[in-house]
C-alpha cells in the first residue's frame, strides 16, 4: 500500500492525493472517509470516487465509506494487461478488499459500478452485509448511446473522435452527452468540466482507459444473465433510484427489484436523474441508512 505524493487531477470534493493498493497489474486508486463499519463504494462510466463525495459526507458519521476508482476511471493505474470485463472487474475489486484484510462489508454501487458490484456480491455472500444499488444496468434494457458507444470506441482512431464533442457545452448539456444526469441542466457546469470531462481531454491515457472500460467491459449477454446473479445474493439488497432518470428507466428497476433472494424493494427519488446522488445527496443518504438498519 502506498500513498501518493498529491495530485493536481485528484477528485473534486475528496481531501488529499488517493492513496493506492496493487492488485496484479493495476494500482486501485481509492479515498476512506469516516469511521465505523466499512462501505464499499464503487462508481460508474465515466465517473470516478469524486461523484460520492456529497453522499458520504452524510454517510461518514455512521461508516468507514471506501471509494474506488475503477481501472479505467479516475486515477486508478491500469495496463496492458489489465482485465477490463466486469468479471475482470469484480476479481480485481476481491483482490483489493483482500489486500486490505476487509472481511465484512456493506457495498454501494452505481451505474455499471453496480454491475459489476452484483457479481462481487454473489460471489461473497455474507460478507455482504447490505447492498444498496443506483441507477445501474437494467436486464433486457439498452441504455441510450452506450451500446452505440461502445461499438464506436472498438474503431481504430475513436479517440481523437470523442475528443472533439466533449470540447462543446451543447453536446455535454445534450441528451447524447450528460443532459440525462440532472434534472437541473446547469450542473453539467464548468466544476462538471474539470472534475470528469477535462481530464479525459489532458490526459490521453485517462481517456483510454474509459474507452477501454467501456468498449471491453459493456456485455449485454452478462447483463441479460444477470437475474440468476440476484438470485444468488444473499445480502440484503435494496434500490435507490432517480425516478426521471431516462438512462435506466424505474419501471424497470421496480421490476428487477423483486428479483433479489433477499431484496427489500426500491426507494424512488423525485426529480432524480442518473446522478441522484449527487443532486439529492440528502434523501439517497436516509435511504442508504435505512436499508443498512443505522437509523
Amino acid at each position: 500500500m502506498t500513498t501518493s505524493p498529491p495530485d493536481p487531477r485528484a477528485p473534486a470534493g475528496l481531501s488529499g492525493p488517493p492513496t493506492y493498493q496493487t492488485v496484479g497489474p493495476n494500482a486501485i486508486a481509492y479515498h476512506t472517509v469516516g469511521s465505523g463499519p466499512t462501505l464499499v463504494c464503487i462508481t460508474g462510466w465515466p465517473f470516478h470516487s469524486a461523484t460520492y463525495h456529497r453522499l458520504v459526507a452524510r454517510l461518514a458519521d455512521r461508516y468507514r465509506c471506501v471509494l474506488l476508482d475503477s481501472p479505467g476511471l479516475g486515477l486508478t493505474r491500469w495496463s496492458d494487461a489489465t482485465d477490463f470485463t466486469f468479471p475482470g472487474q469484480a476479481a480485481t475489486f476481491s483482490g483489493f478488499l483482500d489486500g486490505l484484510g476487509i472481511e465484512e462489508y456493506y457495498l454501494l454501487a452505481h451505474d455499471t459500478g453496480a454491475t459489476i458490484a452484483r457479481l462481487m456480491a454473489a460471489e461473497h455472500g455474507s460478507r455482504v452485509r447490505g447492498f444498496a444499488i443506483l441507477n445501474t444496468e437494467i436486464p433486457r434494457e439498452r441504455p441510450p448511446w452506450f451500446p452505440l458507444y461502445a461499438r464506436l470506441m472498438r474503431l481504430p482512431g475513436s479517440a481523437a473522435l470523442f475528443r472533439v464533442p466533449l470540447r462543446w457545452q451543447t453536446f455535454l448539456r445534450s441528451p447524447m452527452g450528460f443532459g440525462g444526469c440532472y434534472a437541473d441542466p446547469s450542473l453539467v457546469d464548468d466544476r462538471f468540466v474539470a472534475t470528469y470531462i477535462q481530464p479525459l481531454l489532458d490526459d490521453a491515457q485517462r481517456l483510454d482507459g474509459a474507452m477501454r472500460y467501456l468498449s471491453i467491459g459493456l456485455d449485454f449477454d452478462l447483463i441479460d444473465a444477470l437475474p440468476e446473479v440476484h438470485a444468488h445474493i444473499t445480502a440484503p439488497v435494496h434500490l435507490i433510484w432517480g425516478q426521471a432518470d431516462t438512462t435506466y428507466q424505474v419501471a424497470g428497476a421496480r421490476r428487477m427489484a423483486t428479483e433479489f433472494a433477499n431484496g427489500s424493494g426500491i426507494t424512488e427519488i423525485e426529480r432524480g436523474k442518473l446522478l441522484v446522488h449527487e443532486e439529492f445527496p440528502e434523501p439517497v443518504a436516509v435511504a442508504v441508512r435505512r436499508a443498512f438498519k443505522a437509523d
